[in-house]
């Protein structure tokens, strides 16, 4: 047995006969994982995203809360903004595990709450069209609406067994 293990005699075990069970989450490669394939999946959206818009003529002219100017938002924003905020909310997920009763749930209502909070930046804009206020909120929503459930399907729904 590890440090962390427990043995534990199932009473359908013949005598002598053990179980080891470790208290360690078996989540934490998963969660790595599954954080690494949200950031890749959702980098590849929001760059089909991005170019779409391009396509579409939508232009992706910005500026921060109350600016007087707007600066382009090229594709390259897109998916470093997609993988910065993926590898934040992996290691959110990490946390939850370690932490909660209830990880994936913790884990939803957190980054949901964060990505309907992360939407007063794109409408806060200032010297930013409407419609591009609007096409960067939404573009929020469809990273948000891919990355999300491809971690939270890893996390267990609750700690039991954690050993806690």
């Amino acid at each position: 047995m590890t440090a962390g293990s427990k043995a534990l005699i199932h009473p359908e075990a013949s005598a002598g006969t053990a179980i080891t069970t470790s208290s360690e989450p078996k989540t934490r490669p998963s969660v790595w994982r599954a954080g690494a394939l949200a950031a890749i999946v959702g980098a590849a959206v929001s760059a089909v995203y991005g170019a779409l818009l391009d396509v579409g003529g939508i232009p992706m002219l910005a500026g921060g809360p109350g600016a007087s100017e707007a600066t382009t938002i090229g594709l390259r924003s897109f998916i470093e903004g997609t993988v910065i905020l993926t590898a934040l909310a992996t290691v959110l997920a990490f946390v939850f595990v370690r932490r909660s009763r209830r990880p994936r749930q913790a884990f939803v209502v957190t980054t949901v709450s964060l990505t309907l909070l992360s939407l007063s930046l794109p409408l806060a804009a200032g010297a930013t069209a409407l419609s591009t206020k609007l096409t960067l909120a939404l573009g929020h929503l469809v990273v948000a609406a891919v990355v999300i459930p491809i971690i939270a399907r890893r996390l267990p729904s609750s700690s039991a067994g954690r050993g806690d």
